[in-house]
């Protein structure tokens, strides 16, 4: 409802369109009497009309020409499911029930900041002790991801976050070359993304832990990829490289990670089919997700394109940032370690075990005899 309205808004304000008649009053009631509070219901009435509104030519037209102002990137798919998302129109008769998909378009903002704890088994990690029989519970740890706001107001909370980690994940908008930010809708967020990295990275916080820019909505921008559009938001783009989405793909990764002062590793997703000369840093056999167990150096950088609404590729990151992970903190050796201490360990109490049978054994043979 939200989406539909500021379309609407936009519509009246961008383009100077008046409704009237019966577009008027279909304008009213969404304006007027459709809610967005999150405890309202949302009525057959209420998708009727914003489908209708989603159809007509000036929302259709403003929506074509959304790069001067800001507006969510999922409006399209919430306006196209507007029907299926009220209670009414399902096809088997029951309340609404949100898909995977549905869950995956959904944006929150971050508030403030947010810490998740995520336990990791060690083992998983490392195929060749697979099979053996080592106390798991021994070799679990437990990470805590903190989730920061990107919001100018939110900004100035997460300095005293930024001492003593791991890792640092960077997450900007591919498409946001030639889309605003909602702060001031004059902002594109692709030189918001840089201007913060740049003043970000230039704390000495992350000399020594490697740094992920993930390039998300990857999807969005290798569909509405427009040349035009990227050599207004980067005029020293070689017009070259702007003709194709691939090639300003790679002047943006190289944009990006010119702003942080290390050896930049450039590792794009291989599920992809993003063929360029990018030298493959990752260590795998070059099947589905990448990554491998190449390990990365608090030295180094990594940027990835990707897009979050493909569920797989974000759980094959995950594991590839798990593995890189363990790698630089150098727990693989303290696992070997503790693996051979295990065997030692086994091996001499297998030996105790021995001995004491053996013992027990002649204990009972000479009891037999004294008998």
């Amino acid at each position: 409802m939200s989406s539909i309205k500021r379309l609407i808004r936009m519509a009246e304000s961008v383009l100077s369109y008046k409704f009237e008649g019966e577009d008027a009053a279909l304008r009213d009631r969404i304006m007027f009497e459709c809610s967005t509070e999150e405890d309202s219901q949302y009525t057959k009435e209420d998708a009727s009309d914003v489908a209708i509104m989603w159809k007509h030519p000036k929302i259709i037209e403003v929506f074509n020409n959304r790069s001067g102002f800001w507006l969510l990137e999922s409006v399209e798919y919430y306006l196209d499911n507007c029907r299926r998302f009220c209670d009414d129109f399902t096809e088997d008769g029951l309340p609404y029930s949100p898909t995977e998909t549905d869950y995956l378009h959904v944006r929150v903002k971050t508030i403030g900041v947010e810490e998740r704890f995520y336990r990791i088994n060690l083992l998983e990690l490392m195929p060749k002790y697979k099979d053996h029989p080592v106390d798991l519970k021994k070799l679990h740890t437990t990470w805590k991801i903190i989730d920061v706001g990107g919001q100018r107001s939110e900004r100035r909370k997460c300095l005293q976050y930024f001492t003593e980690v791991d890792a640092v994940f960077y997450f900007v908008n591919l498409d946001g070359y030639h889309s605003k930010i909602a702060e001031d809708e004059k902002t594109l967020r692709m030189d918001e993304s840089l201007t913060l990295i740049q003043s970000t990275f230039k704390k000495n916080y992350f000399k020594t832990v490697p740094v992920w820019i993930i390039f998300n909505k990857f999807d969005i921008y290798k569909s509405r990829y427009n040349a035009s559009d990227l050599r207004a938001c980067f005029p020293e783009c070689d017009e070259t490289a702007a003709n194709t989405w691939d090639g300003a793909l790679k002047f943006i990764m190289e944009k990006f990670a010119g702003c942080i002062k290390k050896d930049a590793m450039l590792l794009f997703w291989n599920g992809y089919s993003i063929t360029t000369s990018f030298p493959d840093f990752s260590g795998g056999d070059g099947g589905s997700g990448g990554g491998g167990d190449g390990q990365i150096s608090s030295d180094k950088l990594i940027c990835t394109a990707m897009s979050c609404l493909d569920g797989n590729k974000v759980s094959d990151l995950f594991n590839n940032i798990k593995k890189n992970l363990i790698n630089n903190q150098k727990r693989e050796d303290e696992i070997s370690e503790f693996v051979e201490k295990y065997e030692m360990l086994t091996k001499k109490k297998n030996k105790k075990r021995g001995q004491k049978g053996k013992l027990d054994r002649e204990a009972s043979r000479k009891d037999a005899l004294a008998e």
